[in-house]
């Protein structure tokens, strides 16, 4: 009789211990790049009382888990445990995503609570360079003539800010502002980087490069056409071997004629005579 009354007791100790434990978590309900990810969190049981609970935030992607610990607390005289908890700053690369801010409480008794955090990504900035022969870009290039002017563009929809930075042949670095432009004063491979910012948006960078040749070369070609007025015919060149061997074939053939002529000749005075 007794022991069931001990039992009974106990149970009643825990349930009130339990409808006293409660907890509750404060939280920003959006978080951009560059901010910190946290929550504060209120825990209230009896005062005095020892209370084992996990903090955690999980995430849908991108974002670093760590272990769940364990934590202990003990209320203060007026019932609470207050703590907080972090992931750390969010970083430019994550994208955006819903996350969940939980306390799980596993002793004296088990309870919960949680609220969801959103993660808002910066937008990427849909920026591509180009590389033109005037200001208009209305011609694109990949090559140009040494001594030209190298006119730069990076357009977008956004009107971000943007500069380019030019690696000549001899790896000096110029940078320009985009729109801009430079003169092409050595032939080889120029390298190029670009970055276009914006408030508002993820910093969007990208590579390109450019050649440049030191002359432009024309090709000879043979035109036809009526409104030409004339041809310009394009030159033809044959091998040596290719042309000795029709020189060879025709003075064979004028050795046999002469011979053949000779012979009848010969043979009409032998005749008479």
């Amino acid at each position: 009789m007794k022991q069931i009354t001990a039992i009974i007791a106990m149970l009643a100790i825990l349930s009130s211990m339990a409808s006293a434990l409660t907890c509750s978590i404060d939280a920003k309900s959006e978080v951009r790049a560059g901010e910190e990810l946290y929550f504060a969190y209120t825990i209230s049981s009896e005062a005095g009382s020892g209370v084992i609970y996990i903090p955690e935030i999980s995430c849908q992607s991108n974002m670093p888990s760590s272990a769940l610990e364990k934590s202990l607390g003990r209320a203060d005289a007026k019932g609470k445990i207050s703590g907080r908890y972090s992931m750390g700053t969010v970083n430019a690369v994550i994208k955006s995503q819903e996350c969940t801010a939980r306390i799980g409480i596993t002793a004296p008794a088990e309870a919960a609570c949680e609220k969801k955090i959103m993660i808002r990504a910066d937008p990427e900035i849909d920026i591509r360079l180009t590389a033109c022969s005037n200001n208009a870009c209305t011609t694109k290039r990949s090559s140009f003539v040494k001594g030209s002017a190298v006119y730069l563009q990076a357009p977008s929809k956004v009107s971000a800010s943007a500069t380019a930075s030019i690696a000549f042949p001899d790896k000096i670095i110029k940078t320009i502002a985009l729109p801009g432009s430079f003169i092409a004063t050595q032939s080889g491979e120029y390298m190029i980087e670009y970055t276009a910012t914006k408030p508002g948006y993820k910093e969007t960078k990208g590579t390109a490069s450019i050649f440049v040749i030191e002359q432009a070369y024309t090709v000879p070609y043979a035109d036809f056409s009526s409104k030409a007025g004339q041809a310009v015919v394009r030159p033809v060149f044959r091998e040596p071997s290719a042309l000795a061997a029709p020189a060879a074939a025709k003075a064979t053939a004028k050795k046999s004629t002469f011979r053949g002529l000779l012979s009848r000749i010969t043979g009409y005075f032998a005749m008479i005579f």
